[in-house]
């Protein structure tokens, strides 16, 4: 579960922080409980070295957070596109679905450089949304916005050359919109958006953050990348970083956020489900989680893991 404390602590990434960069960097004042006990005020001005690393050091570990006093910003309007790229998955182009992908993240970093932001998931083999799920489908579903643009043709403009490209150098590939719409405010968005699917699972996740160079300059390599960290199931790439979060400027001048996040464009996850209470399950996720993990660590080494969604 994903609440204040945790979310500020560890970074906080949201379909906002390619604008504004994450919570952390949001933070004006903490009130804190030491290990100590005492109650200490964290500002850029009175125990600032604390301040520093409660703002992206991770929760559960220097102080508990008591309150916390952060910049607002206007709501800004919106735009949004959901958009299936995809080939039915007992075809033979289905074999080219993660040069598909390569080519598609590739394009991220200029997406984001656009203002677009938003969140894509990797599948080998998914329902198919234009049936009722009666085929399979091979490739991504991308759901992206636009902050402050209110109209979504612009969104799908920018979107189309890249569309038209896969169609046209991947025959057998297609890309369906499914869904278009406006948002007069972000809380607009969150209404139509937030996941209400219910809460409660046993899972490892792991993740990683990839920069313009990792996701641009070697297109073999983030195909061999993504097959490794998808292993035939799902994984996901979240445009969420970008100008907005290298550019941020948290009080007092730095937090601890991660370093890797000031030049990353996407946040990549993955998980394993395993038994409840299993020694034996819970071994096997994390093997397979430090697995998977390992590909985009071999495509990115510079770069490292979000705190907050990590194995």
């Amino acid at each position: 579960t994903v609440s204040t404390g945790g979310y500020i602590t560890g970074g906080g990434h949201s379909i906002l922080s390619a604008k504004f960069g994450l919570a952390a960097d949001q933070v004006v004042e903490m009130e804190v409980v030491t290990p100590k006990g005492e109650l200490l005020i964290l500002n850029e001005c009175q125990n600032t070295d604390l301040f520093w690393a409660m703002r992206g050091g991770g929760g559960s570990t220097f102080s508990i957070m008591t309150s916390v006093t952060m910049k607002t910003h206007p709501s800004p309007t919106m735009s949004s596109i959901v958009l299936v790229i995809a080939t039915p998955s007992n075809s033979s182009t289905a074999a080219q679905t993660f040069d598909v992908v390569a080519y598609v993240l590739s394009q991220y970093p200029s997406l984001g450089d656009q203002g677009v932001t938003g969140y894509s998931f990797i599948f080998s083999s998914f329902p198919n949304p234009s049936d009722g799920g009666a085929s399979q489908l091979s490739g991504m579903l991308v759901t992206f916005s636009m902050v402050d643009e209110e109209d979504p043709a612009v969104l799908a403009g920018l979107w189309k050359p890249i569309t038209d490209h896969v169609s046209k150098t991947w025959p057998g590939f297609f890309a369906v919109t499914l869904d278009q719409a406006s948002h007069g405010s972000q809380y607009d968005w969150f209404l139509k958006n937030n996941d209400t699917s219910t809460a409660g699972d046993d899972q490892i996740i792991g993740s990683w953050l990839l920069s313009r160079s990792a996701l641009t300059d070697d297109p073999s390599a983030v195909k061999e990348a993504f097959e490794g960290f998808t292993e035939g199931v799902v994984s996901t790439a979240y445009l969420v970083s970008g100008r907005g979060v290298a550019n941020a400027h948290p009080a007092g001048g730095s937090n601890s956020v991660l370093p890797a996040w000031r030049k990353a464009y996407v946040h990549a996850t993955c998980g394993v489900n395993l038994l409840p209470q299993n020694k034996t399950s819970l071994g096997e996720a994390y093997d397979t989680i430090t697995r998977r993990v390992e590909a985009l660590r071999k495509l990115a080494p510079d770069m490292g893991a979000y705190m907050n969604e990590v194995r």
